[in-house]
């Protein structure tokens, strides 16, 4: 009880809603009902549950890998989305994603697709040239110390 709630009173309380409207019997109420989805089921073989732990508990593995591959295992246990989510502390919407990605397209599913924006400038062999052109010493390619 706070110092304000002594001085109004033990009493005082904030105004409780009401809801105008009367619940619906039970039976209408099936009107409105949305059916729960299941889980999608995961399997996972024996090598693909290899790959997955190394990839979840690996410190060289990048943590959203590593949090995909621990969503796999836990939901090849049988365990429900929930209850994933509450594990890895994640969205139960992040669980289902990476749990239904995994079972429709296995270990490939669980890479990043490919990002919409503006395609890249510059070839693979330009960035490379560059890259070897940095590498040399000014004197050897020619090129002026200044501009």
């Amino acid at each position: 009880m706070t110092l304000q709630d002594k001085e109004m009173g033990a009493a005082w309380r904030w105004p409780v809603p009401r809801c105008p409207v009367a619940p619906l019997p039970l039976k209408d109420r099936s009107l409105f009902s949305v059916p729960l989805a299941s889980a999608v089921p995961v399997v996972v073989t024996a090598s693909e549950r290899h790959r997955l732990k190394k990839m979840a508990y690996g410190h060289k593995t990048p943590h959203q890998a590593g949090q995909r591959a621990t969503i796999v295992l836990l939901a090849a246990r049988g365990r429900p989305n929930a209850r994933i989510a509450v594990q890895t502390r994640l969205h139960v919407d992040t669980v289902r994603t990476w749990r239904g990605r995994f079972a429709a397209g296995g270990m490939p599913a669980l890479a990043d697709r490919k990002r919409s924006g503006r395609p890249v400038s510059f070839t693979a062999l330009q960035v490379a040239e560059v890259k070897a052109l940095a590498c040399q010493l000014p004197a050897g390619t020619g090129a002026p110390l200044s501009r």
